[in-house]
């Protein structure tokens, strides 16, 4: 396993440059700064910088700084299995709403990276189903980018899978599988300042 490193300070709300080091150890291949404010922008320099790298890879796993995995590979539901697989859907109102799913985690096999990073970006059809990672919609978040997937890889929904199971509650709220910062945290950062759901906002 080989670690690839975009680094925002703004992003990361100032944390050094030390602490993400020693986080990925002798896994640590390639890290870069990049001049990020906003998710979208962090991922599109991200697979812009190591892109050269990933199209290599038998699979790449593209996730979060500040997610942490709690179970072991094996009891996931993300095989390498050469699909292409999200985190999990959403809570099932929104997921029967516009197909959201969790956008901190993604596996993506090599004959579906050129399709993954050309989907990053695009915004089609509404405002919810059919924009992943751009700025015009859904704060720059990726939740709908299991619409964009379906029509831009080959194979279309066959070959689209998810790592864990849909959650009863908000895709952010504590489980088995993983965890992501919780509003209390960290109180005062600059990161969980700017978390629309740190702010009461939900749509």
């Amino acid at each position: 396993i080989h670690s690839f490193v975009a680094y925002s300070r703004m992003e990361c709300g100032g944390a050094p440059l030390e602490a993400v080091t020693l986080a990925h150890g002798r896994r640590l291949r390639l890290m870069l700064e990049v001049p990020s404010q906003n998710q979208p922008d962090s991922l599109r320099h991200s697979l812009d910088m190591f892109g050269g790298h990933f199209s290599h890879m038998h699979f790449t796993f593209v996730t979060r700084q500040d997610l942490t995995l709690l179970s072991p590979l094996n009891m996931w539901d993300c095989g390498l299995d050469g699909r292409l697989h999200l985190a999990c859907k959403c809570e099932p109102s929104n997921w029967k709403r516009y197909d959201c799913t969790a956008d901190h985690f993604f596996v993506i096999p090599r004959h579906h990276y050129d399709a993954f990073n050309k989907s990053v970006g695009v915004q089609f059809g509404g405002m919810s189903r059919g924009c992943c990672f751009n700025k015009g919609c859904h704060q720059g978040s990726g939740h709908g980018c299991y619409g964009v997937f379906a029509k831009r890889i080959s194979g279309g929904v066959g070959q689209l899978g998810f790592c864990w199971p849909q959650p009863r509650g908000r895709v952010h709220e504590p489980n088995v599988h993983f965890r992501l910062p919780q509003c209390g945290d960290v109180e005062g950062t600059v990161l969980l300042k700017k978390l629309w759901r740190c702010q009461g906002k939900f749509w």
